[in-house]
């Protein structure tokens, strides 16, 4: 089956979720209703997240008490309880026990969203987010030289693995499905891009969440978040890819050394910055590409803009956000992407990669449209004679515009399939100085672009 755009909407209970589309006659309004009932009508998922409030989630619910069968992924957050924002209702209590600290905060935070969304009676639509943007790491006082207290002086992120599997049991004992614990854009810190001694993935509590979460896939899985921080066109949503957008991948190959399953993840924001996005004819392409690296893996259930709201006491984020409405709707009705494999291959390094470059290493695989006027006379190629070669990957590989993987211009032509024959006509250098990644520009059935030459076996 084909995968669809799984990038939607983070709503409000204050903010304002519609929009003049149209001209003249024509002219209508297009809010987050129309966003979910659209996609319901076609059979393909939306996805829906609010902060207090119910804008699009009941819409969804609705449809489904109706008789949809459609696949809706929803999600909820508590940020203001009453009148005043209160910041434990999205921190938990770090010098507790990490057993007791998920006991208190569940008991806290029940009654609330019960209030807020009658949530027992539509607990087994939606994904809760008990905890948004934790601790990632101890900070050190500048004056005393001391780290952020923290119970029994544990690393961060064990002590956030044991809390999430803590409060996981005893939502799920209630019927709730919870998506946690919700880490900021560039969180948690890895081993090789961080300097940590240890990936926070592989700390003891989070394995242990982890495995919970393999277990329950249907009732637990990881909260993320992927923002790029760069709103132009050049650079974009791709921005630091994938250390940021796309480090969900990180997770993913820690698990696979592990030997758990990959966990199923929800991106509870997802976006450019906290205070803007870029216009619709920015925003869509930006969107598309990463919705194309999404739809590779099965296991990423959905992706919420962010912010359907107000920021700050300002409207400014709402204002532009709710213009992606309907062009958004619009793309996830035409845009298909390949079928998702069980274990998506990364686009990052991975422990399990042979050395010798005509061994397959295993690739992110996305699809975008074709490009047939692809333009690749900025690129310092050094032609050769015309060789020929197979492809080993096991997941596909990607066929590029230009050779690199970074920056908003890279973009894939086509996914070539495990043992499809190419034909070479150029070697290039990775457009990335810091790269020493070297490329094959090659033909294939009308198609033309640049593919990694370490996944390329030569013919002789």
């Amino acid at each position: 089956m084909a995968a669809y755009n799984k990038i939607g909407f983070l709503a409000s209970s204050v903010g304002g979720m519609s929009t003049t589309v149209g001209q003249g006659r024509n002219r209508r309004n297009f809010g987050i209703g129309d966003y979910v009932r659209q996609l319901d009508e076609a059979g393909i998922p939306a996805a829906v997240a609010c902060n207090d409030g119910n804008g699009g989630i009941m819409d969804a619910i609705n449809l489904i008490l109706k008789g949809s069968k459609v696949p809706h992924v929803l999600g909820y957050r508590i940020v203001k309880p009453d009148e005043k924002p209160v910041e434990h209702y999205s921190v938990p209590d770090y010098l507790r026990e990490p057993k007791e600290a998920a006991q208190r905060h569940y008991r806290l935070l029940k009654p609330v969203i019960e209030r807020k969304v009658d949530l027992p009676k539509y607990r087994e639509h939606l994904w809760w987010f008990p905890v948004n943007e934790i601790r990632a790491k101890r900070a050190v006082d500048e004056k005393t030289g001391q780290k952020e207290p923290q119970f029994n002086d544990m690393n961060a992120w064990d002590w956030m693995g044991e809390f999430c599997y803590e409060f996981a049991l005893l939502a799920n004992h209630d019927g709730y499905k919870v998506s946690m614990p919700q880490a900021n854009s560039g969180e948690p810190k890895i081993k090789e891009l961080d300097g940590v001694e240890i990936d926070a993935w592989k700390q003891p509590g989070m394995q242990k969440f982890l495995k919970l979460c393999a277990e329950r896939p249907e009732q637990v899985c990881v909260g993320l978040h992927e923002y790029s921080w760069e709103v132009s066109d050049d650079g974009g949503i791709m921005a630091g890819y994938p250390t940021k957008v796309g480090r969900f991948q990180y997770l993913f190959r820690a698990c696979d050394e592990m030997g758990i399953a990959r966990p199923n993840v929800i991106f509870g924001e997802w976006g450019w910055k906290h205070d803007t996005v870029p216009p619709p004819e920015v925003a869509i392409p930006h969107i598309r590409q990463v919705a194309e690296i999404y739809a590779r893996h099965p296991q990423i259930l959905g992706a919420f803009i962010w912010y359907l709201g107000p920021y700050n006491n300002s409207s400014q984020i709402n204002n532009l956000t709710v213009r992606l409405l309907e062009p958004v709707t619009r793309s996830t009705l035409d845009w298909r992407f390949p079928d998702p494999q069980p274990n998506g291959a990364l686009d990052i390094p991975t422990e399990s990669e042979p050395k010798d470059k005509d061994k397959d290493r295993g690739k992110v695989n996305p699809n975008i449209s074709v490009d047939d006027q692809t333009d690749s006379t900025n690129e310092e190629t050094a032609t050769t004679e015309s060789r020929f070669g197979t492809v080993k990957a096991i997941y596909g590989l990607n066929m590029r515009s230009v050779p690199s993987t970074d920056g908003g211009d890279s973009t894939i032509v086509v996914m070539l399939q495990d043992r499809t024959r190419v034909k070479i006509v150029a070697q290039a250098a990775d457009r990335n100085p810091a790269s020493q990644r070297q490329w094959f520009q090659v033909e294939v059935e009308g198609f033309t672009g640049f593919v990694a030459a370490d996944y390329v076996v030569l013919d002789g």
